[in-house]
């Protein structure tokens, strides 16, 4: 009788907690799944990972990215206005920065497309004038690394070509040239060495790179009869182990030099952009007409203007200066 009760009572224990076990069971795989939101964070993170859109050729820089897509809607010469970028017949002058040792290379690919300015061995590239609609093909080379628009250190003109005066008062480049020089000399590029300026405030601060040519004087034509050396600061050169492309003139050690030049400090001088470089004899690049004519034309200009030839010795004159010599 005893067994029966014992068994009774176990029945009956058992049929109590029997759905709870089955329901506690039933939680415990419930809690193990997923949620949805988890399920779908896991599913995002084996996802490829998404490519930023393409924006132009990567050879180019961003600011001749948004002057090709301007170009294309016919707003080029608006987009330059903006950005004080000088548009010259549609082209626009770039730095065309080479791969390693091709500088010859990029020279010739460039002069297929616009016109080099200057060729930069030493810093593996050139400056150019090129048509804004061949820049993607240009930038395509193997031979080129990257293009992008020349360093600027100084503050850029106010947006918007200035108004010419009308064409018959328009002064001659060269006459004008002669008369804010504050010397001209004839002479040859004996050494060179980099400086480094910072430019503390505006559009273009930070560090920019100059280099110092030395001059050694062989003629004075204007200025200081007693000048035997002087100082030439260009932009471009190396940051340390970094270069910024030259802008403008850059020579070569023994160019030989007939320049109009801008006295700054001490003494150093510049280059204006401007037929500051009346004549050059250089590694890469010769003047077509000689340096007697192009002597000549200056001495003329300035018995014009009444401006002194300090030369003591006769120079011959043309008849009509500025005019390059028949061949």
């Amino acid at each position: 009788m005893n067994y029966k009760k014992v068994f009774i009572l176990s029945l009956i224990l058992l049929i109590i907690f029997l759905p709870a076990a089955a329901c506690t069971s039933n939680q415990v795989e419930e809690q193990s799944l997923p949620l949805p939101s988890e399920q779908k964070e896991n599913e995002a993170t084996n996802l490829p990972p998404i490519e930023p859109p393409e924006k132009g050729n990567p050879k180019l820089s961003s600011h001749l990215w948004d002057l090709i897509d301007a170009e294309s809607r016919g707003e080029a010469e608006e987009f330059a206005r903006q950005g004080s970028i000088e548009l010259i017949n549609g082209s626009v002058r770039v730095i065309v920065e080479g791969v390693p040792d091709q500088a010859d290379a990029v020279a010739e690919a460039v002069a297929t497309v616009g016109t080099v300015e200057i060729i930069s061995k030493r810093f593996n590239g050139v400056q150019a004038v090129v048509p804004i609609t061949s820049l993607n093909t240009l930038a395509d080379e193997e031979s080129i690394a990257f293009i992008r628009l020349p360093v600027r250190p100084e503050s850029g003109p106010p947006p918007g070509p200035p108004t010419p005066p009308p064409a018959h008062e328009q002064p001659d480049p060269l006459t004008e040239a002669v008369i804010n020089a504050d010397l001209i000399v004839l002479g040859t590029i004996t050494d060179q060495r980099n400086e480094v300026v910072n430019v503390a405030e505006g559009h273009w601060g930070g560090k920019h790179a100059y280099t110092i040519f030395n001059l050694s004087v062989e003629k004075v034509i204007k200025g200081d009869p007693n000048t035997r050396e002087v100082l030439i600061r260009v932009p471009g050169g190396y940051l340390g182990e970094v270069y910024q492309a030259p802008t403008e003139w850059y020579f070569s050690i023994s160019d030989r030099l007939f320049l109009n030049l801008h006295k700054e400090e001490g003494n150093i001088f510049t280059i204006p952009r401007i037929n500051g470089v009346i004549w050059i004899e250089g590694v890469s690049v010769v003047s077509e007409a000689s340096l007697e004519y192009m002597m000549g034309c200056v001495a003329k200009i300035m018995k014009d203007n009444n401006i002194p030839i300090v030369l003591d010795e006769p120079i011959p004159m043309p008849a009509e200066p500025h005019q390059r010599p028949e061949n």
